[in-house]
């Protein structure tokens, strides 16, 4: 790969200020750093500055490379474009985005000012340079450097190469983000000693623990639950013989209509095959699906399940989000972190006491 990136929002121009980090250069010249605005935009948009006629003929090729869909309750893309001519009016606003690509030979002006900045202004095309902090504070430039006379082989060439970077920035990003009050060392402390497993989560998390039932609720609904709630439920039974899917599928009908704000209905996932894995070396089956409220208020969201086989127990873990309006892509990121993040027999636990794995029980 030759380069990094990130990218934005084919309608939506408003923004939360955020900031991706990656190994680039300050941009130098005229203005400090200091001096400059702060960088604003959604962190998953990308504003791709193009000349119109080039742009025409590779439009539907760069959204199907650089907007690559999740399910959730629909087909959503990850991450947003936005194009613009250089030199267009809507520019001056435009270049204080988060995140600015810039497609064109050598020897552009707007080309050339990234390479200047990030010190590669003999960069032989093709080729993906970023250079941070040139028209605002916290904002990544890209350029791809086009071959001349070949532009549009050599954009199609990048793409690829582009989309990888900027997935990669954008989950150190949420992942930076996700865990900025810091590790619940003490939460995890009492997972491991009350009940032989451990999840890895942020200080912002609340813990619901119902040993009568074998079962924890680890859950952030802040700002406020009628806006967003994400939610990770672990429990365990005696060990399973084998992993189905239509075990899962019937393990989480009997928790939501107990534990959950109010009963869901699932709509099971048929376009996705159940996903059979090893999870930190143990047998895992993951399955899919929409959650839908049982009543007459419109909410529904995603879940993603898992079957995990721990020496004596089997543990079930849903993942399950509520964002009504929101991109999802970026707690999507997060409840799939936390599920990593799971393991049934933690470092220093204690011999397994039983199969309801109270009192330190080992997976």
């Amino acid at each position: 790969m030759k380069g990094e990136i990130e990218r934005t929002d084919r309608a939506g121009l408003t923004g939360v200020v955020t900031a991706l980090v990656v190994a680039v250069v300050l941009a130098a010249g005229g203005v400090t750093a200091c001096d400059q605005p702060q960088a604003y935009g959604e962190p998953n948009s990308l504003i791709v500055v193009a000349q119109d006629s080039l742009w025409a003929q590779l439009e539907d090729t760069t959204y199907a490379a650089l907007e690559r869909t999740i399910q959730t309750v629909r087909r959503e893309s990850r991450f947003r474009v936005t194009q613009i001519e250089p030199g267009a009016e809507e520019w001056q606003n435009l270049k204080l985005f988060h995140q600015i690509v810039v497609f064109a030979p050598p020897g552009g002006e707007l080309i050339q000012r990234v390479l200047d900045a990030a010190g590669r202004s003999d960069v032989e095309p093709p080729a993906v340079v970023q250079a941070e902090g040139i028209w605002a504070r916290g904002q990544l430039v890209t350029a791809v450097v086009l071959e001349p006379g070949d532009e549009a082989e050599t954009w199609v060439s990048q793409l690829d190469d582009v989309y990888s970077a900027i997935d990669e920035q954008y989950r150190e990003f949420v992942y930076r983000r996700m865990f900025v009050s810091g590790v619940d060392t003490a939460g995890m402390d009492s997972l491991r000693t009350r009940f032989g497993f451990s999840v890895r989560m942020p200080r912002v998390y609340q813990v619901q623990s119902h040993p009568d039932r074998n079962m924890v609720i680890i859950r952030n609904d802040n700002p406020d639950p009628s806006e967003l709630i994400r939610s990770l439920t672990v429990a365990w039974r005696p060990r399973m013989d084998s992993l189905v899917a239509d075990s899962a599928y019937a393990w989480r009908a009997s928790i939501d209509s107990a534990f959950y704000n109010v009963p869901q209905a699932i709509v099971r996932d048929t376009a996705r095959e159940p996903r059979r894995f090893n999870h930190n070396g143990r047998p895992a089956l993951e399955v899919y699906g929409t959650w839908e409220d049982e009543t007459e208020y419109p909410a529904a969201g995603p879940f993603v399940d898992w079957l995990v086989q721990c020496p004596k127990r089997t543990f079930f873990l849903d993942g399950w989000l509520y964002a009504p309006g929101e991109d999802r892509y970026q707690y999507m990121l997060q409840l799939d972190r936390l599920m990593q993040s799971f393991r049934c027999r933690p470092q220093g636990a204690a011999a397994d006491g039983g199969a309801d794995g109270a009192g330190g029980a080992a997976g």
